[in-house]
């Protein structure tokens, strides 16, 4: 299990669950977009709950491993189904083109 550190609040999750939100993240970041997000944090009473977090350019995560993960820590916290990403589409310039290699088909 992971502690994550959003927004001032401290969550615990699975370590799946964290790793896959702070991949995402980036990915809201490098596409300077934002987006909402619904991830399994376990309660102070032990249960699990849905919390809802907004990523932007600007979230900030930070993340640390705990001790007392659970053998049934992938069905209790279930990695979500982040949506795409989208971005806006810029033009290139024809240096930049020129750089692009594209696979050959066989």
């Amino acid at each position: 299990m992971k502690r994550i550190n959003y927004d001032g609040q401290s969550l615990v999750s699975g370590s799946a669950v964290v790793s896959s939100l702070v991949e995402y993240a980036q990915a809201v970041a490098r596409m300077d977009s934002s987006a909402t997000v619904e991830i399994p944090v376990l309660e102070d009473n032990g249960t699990v709950a849905m919390h809802t977090l907004l990523l932007t350019a600007a979230t900030s995560l930070e993340t640390f491993d705990i001790d007392g993960g659970h053998a049934d820590e992938d069905d209790r916290f279930p990695v979500p189904d982040f949506a795409g990403v989208g971005g806006k589409a810029t033009p290139i310039s024809d240096q930049e083109i020129s750089t692009i290699s594209l696979p050959i088909p066989d």
